[in-house]
């Protein structure tokens, strides 16, 4: 019986614990969806979610508890595909509103598989990691696969669903591209399944047990000082104003939502050249737009509120010691938060040298370290006391933005999948978060696609679109475009 079967277990990290928690109340569901203008068969898909597994011990992890009450990641040594892989009907998408949706080229539908995907990615954001009694309690799996298909248009849309507990951006990135990879051999008959590649060798340990000797020494009372501080300046830092219809966390339960736009082929290389002509990252520059539009608000303008904290995130792989290879699966992700004041009439790429050389200097300190388990009491007080922020808003900051290079979304050797397009993966953050998310993917084209997700009803679509949009308009229009 698999409850006899050896079991791979370890006591979770603090940040772990953390991302752990917030999953569970909407911060940290993590997905990724892949529409396909052919019927994918599920027993296709089944070989390969069986190949992961077996490949990957992170993907067989259940979270439970021990019997100290402690929170543990358990990998089963075997398990079937059938726990993890679920077929569902497709959406109807009649009246669904495609503002903010981005819509695949290929799509020869009508753009109704488009709409599917974005419909139903959305929709699995908020929809918990739960255990056999439908709760977000341990014990729950990190990894899940949703199969949908359309008989009548011949398309298909397979989403794939992290658990931010143990799965960071980059290994989402990671298992998607293995995952499309080893479908395209499925499909043309090649994939050929070996009991003998089945993994054992265990979890890799949490990050605090890669970070460099002195990085984060922080003692128990300066950790207390500082979350202290950081609390007392936030009130300082603006917040994008709040939907006039929001009154309060305890009114309306919240949800993720999102809402993209593609730079197009030319946009984005002029916006790449210009970035590397006035010598400051792509980050710093997208960052640069968000901060002087919102800067712009007539609500902010006339509270004359002009700094704001954001929170740059990043791949700490290569940070670490010792160093973890970019497929190394787990949460090796930190953030560092930053104020910057937008003086008003500032030339947009003052702003961004402003924005790149702060980026620049918490890097050279490394913040990312050194504030880790500031953050995560910070972290950890909000989730206990959301009355400490804005109207219980969980609002902790203005927006999250990766500073690692743009995620790539150009897969290769998929050429039997009729692959139309793919999206994500993104991350719910309608627990505790920032006012929005950053989501960049780099297509074929190339083509940058920026997405926002962001929290309702604590902000209104057209809220975020007078931001995202504007922003863009602003970024173009600043790089010669």
């Amino acid at each position: 019986m698999a409850s006899d079967l050896p079991m791979l277990t370890r006591v979770v990290g603090g940040a772990e614990e953390n991302w752990v928690k917030s999953t569970a109340g909407g911060t940290g569901i993590a997905v990724f969806g892949a529409l396909f203008n052919r019927a994918i068969d599920t027993q296709h898909l089944s070989s390969v979610v069986q190949e992961l597994l077996d490949c990957y011990s992170i993907l067989r992890v259940q979270i439970v508890e021990n019997a100290k009450g402690k929170t543990c990641f358990q990998a089963s040594e075997s398990c079937t595909a059938f726990e993890y892989v679920h077929e569902r009907p497709w959406p109807s998408v009649e009246g669904f509103d495609h503002t903010g949706v981005i819509m695949f080229p290929k799509d020869h539908h009508d753009k109704h598989g488009s709409l599917a995907l974005h419909k139903l990615v959305t929709e699995e954001l908020n929809v918990a990691f739960v255990n056999a009694e439908g709760k977000p309690s341990p014990p729950v799996r990190v990894f899940q696969v949703l199969v949908y298909h359309s008989h009548s248009k011949h398309q298909t849309v397979v989403l794939l669903k992290l658990h931010s507990g143990a799965l960071d951006r980059r290994s989402g990135h990671t298992v998607v591209e293995e995952f499309l990879g080893k479908l395209n051999l499925a499909v043309e008959g090649r994939l050929h399944h070996s009991q003998s590649a089945m993994s054992n060798e265990g979890l890799l340990a949490p990050i605090e047990d890669f970070i460099p000797k002195g990085k984060a020494s922080k003692g128990l009372l300066q950790k207390g000082v500082d979350v202290v501080g950081y609390a007392y300046n936030s009130k300082k830092y603006a917040l994008l104003p709040f939907d006039a219809n929001y009154n309060g966390a305890s009114k309306t339960p919240f949800e993720s939502k999102i809402v993209g736009v593609n730079l197009g082929k030319q946009g984005t290389v002029s916006f790449f050249e210009a970035c590397k002509r006035e010598n400051v990252s792509w980050a710093a520059a997208l960052a640069a737009a968000l901060l002087k539009t919102t800067a712009a608000l007539k609500e902010l303008k006339e509270k004359k509120q002009d700094e704001f904290n954001m929170t740059i995130v990043m791949d700490c792989r290569q940070y670490l010691e010792p160093k973890l290879p970019e497929a190394a699966l787990g949460n090796y992700t930190l953030g560092i938060p930053g104020g910057e004041k937008v003086k008003e009439g500032i030339e947009f790429w003052d702003l961004a040298r402003q924005v790149n050389s702060s980026i620049e200097k918490d890097l050279s300190k490394s913040k990312q370290f050194s504030e880790m388990s500031v953050l995560g009491m910070l972290f950890s007080q909000v989730m206990k006391h959301p009355n400490i922020t804005p109207k219980s808003s969980l609002r902790t900051a203005l927006f999250n933005l990766f500073v690692d290079p743009p995620m790539e979304a150009q897969w290769k050797g998929v050429g039997e999948l009729g692959l139309v397009g793919t999206i994500g993966p993104f991350s719910s953050m309608h627990f505790v978060g920032p006012c929005f998310c950053v989501v960049e993917t780099l297509t074929d084209g190339p083509e940058l696609l920026l997405s926002l997700v962001y929290p309702s009803p604590v902000f209104s679509q057209a809220q975020i679109l007078e931001i995202l949009q504007p922003s863009i308009n602003l970024l173009l229009e600043s790089c010669g475009h």
